[in-house]
């Protein structure tokens, strides 16, 4: 029971894929990227202030790859954007139309 555990445990940390922002000077606001191996085109993005408080949070149904310049150039402007509103967005779909992302 014990190695069952211990084997389904390693699983789930292997299936879960993130990616997050690693920015060369602290910034009040950063970005995470998640996604599992098993639906690679539902991606979470997670938007964080300062104090790793969650501030606003986006599924996308697309493909985002972060390891392309303009996705993260993209998700560092949507930061910058929610740092000068300080305040909670409504807009539901911030990161889809700044991405063109195909759904």
């Amino acid at each position: 029971m014990k190695k069952l555990m211990i084997t389904l445990t390693a699983i789930a940390i292997y299936a879960t894929n993130t990616y997050a922002q690693t920015p060369s000077v602290p910034q009040p606001v950063s970005w995470v990227v998640e996604s599992t191996v098993y639906q690679p085109k539902i991606n979470t993005v997670k938007f964080y202030d300062n104090k790793s408080q969650l501030i606003y949070q986006e599924t996308i149904y697309g493909k985002l790859d972060v390891k392309k310049k303009y996705v993260r150039e993209a998700l560092n402007l949507a930061c910058e954007k929610l740092y000068a509103q300080r305040s909670d967005i409504k807009n539901a779909n911030l990161l889809g139309l700044a991405l063109s992302i195909k759904q």
